[in-house]
């Protein structure tokens, strides 16, 4: 597959903000528990919160691309942000402080996650649509492969504020490369064909693809509480950190072929893989030893390469062209909506009744959705 002048700035824009939050993001609920003496219930309170003040910004981020015509601004300004939000990291000395800067963290993903697919979508074919997605994927799991990665060699000798100071240099050049990017062609406002104005209401068949992209979103277990996990199972900071970098690893090897399977033989089969393979990674984690976590971060990295990218290019098939940003912004923002809610329950579970329940949850949320696709969407 050539590789488009977008997808390319893409994909080494994705690599720089991950390497840069992949520094920072696999130590915070270290800093939280540890350092802050926050609970794990705040740990799901924060992850699901910086999710959910964002989901409308990614919806009408989506929306607001397609009726301008323009993808390039909402990416370099979204960028911009998510780089900001580091900053505040540093002096971060309550719990409160790290939701804020999360918080702005995620509304510049929110900004950003819709207009920038769709501004890969504008120059793909198709039938190369999973692929396309599956490159941009692996260059964001490689950037937060390398992120862990460059954490676990220094951890021993830097504190965490420190590494989090670093983490802003890719961030930054994550930025520079946003302004080399370019608006498509075939964008234009108000010259819909024939096909829905931006404004009309999203395909039926979206909003099925999105209700069941969003049931899987609400029982996913963010990665955040399987780092705890190998805290409970008394992992050093350094075997934890290694462990992410598997699963990033995995990710960004897998994605691509993911992607292009998807390509040749379809999305739901692809997707419903992924969601059987998660579900084998949340009954491993429930038995919550230490021989079995590494095989739950492979896992997890294999079922994220497989949902991640065909997700996307699930929704963009069925997007009409003068809909596109804003039906991939309806599939952010539910994933981001059902995020806190889900975080919360997680978290609770977690606390009080422990893993095997938050499991438990997770593994149900993924049931719904992989008959919510069989049911076609």
């Amino acid at each position: 597959m050539a590789r488009s002048r977008n997808l390319t700035l893409s994909g080494w824009i994705s690599f720089l903000t991950d390497f840069s939050s992949n520094m920072i993001f696999p130590l915070l609920p270290l800093h939280l528990t540890r350092v802050l003496g926050a609970a794990p219930t705040v740990v799901g309170l924060i992850e699901g919160a910086a999710e959910t003040v964002a989901a409308a910004l990614k919806l009408y981020a989506g929306r607001l691309s397609d009726r301008l015509g323009r993808r390039k601004p909402m990416v370099v300004i979204g960028y911009a942000l998510s780089a900001f939000s580091k900053l505040l990291f540093l002096p971060a000395i309550t719990w409160l402080l790290v939701l804020s800067a999360r918080v702005i963290e995620r509304v510049g993903k929110g900004i950003r996650s819709a207009p920038r697919d769709a501004l890969i979508a504008d120059e793909v074919p198709a039938d190369q649509r999973g692929a396309a997605f599956g490159w941009q994927r692996a260059m964001d799991g490689a950037g937060g492969c390398l992120g862990a990665l460059t954490v676990w060699l220094l951890i021993a000798s830097f504190e965490y504020r420190e590494l989090f100071a670093l983490a802003l240099i890719p961030a930054l050049l994550a930025v520079l490369l946003t302004f080399g990017l370019r608006e498509s062609p075939q964008v234009s406002p108000l010259a819909n064909h024939g096909e829905p104005a931006p404004d009309e209401p999203l395909p039926v068949s979206v909003k099925r693809a999105v209700w069941a992209c969003g049931a899987f979103a609400f029982g996913h277990m963010s990665f955040a509480f399987l780092i705890l996990a190998g805290g409970d199972v008394g992992l050093s900071d350094e075997r934890i950190l290694l462990g992410f970098a598997l699963y990033q690893l995995v990710y960004t090897l897998l994605s691509p072929l993911a992607g292009r399977t998807s390509d040749r033989i379809g999305r739901r089969p692809v997707l419903l893989a992924g969601y059987a393979l998660y579900a084998i990674a949340m009954v491993l984690l429930a038995s919550l030893s230490g021989a079995w976590l590494f095989a739950v971060f492979a896992l997890y990295g294999i079922a994220e390469a497989c949902v991640d990218a065909t997700q996307r290019a699930w929704i963009t098939d069925q997007a009409p062209r003068s809909q596109r940003a804003a039906c991939l912004g309806a599939y952010h923002a539910a994933i981001a909506l059902v995020a806190l809610p889900g975080g919360i329950v997680i978290g609770l579970l977690w606390t009080h009744l422990g893993v095997a329940a938050a499991a438990a949850f997770a593994l149900a949320g993924t049931l719904v959705a992989a008959l919510r696709l069989l049911a076609r969407t």
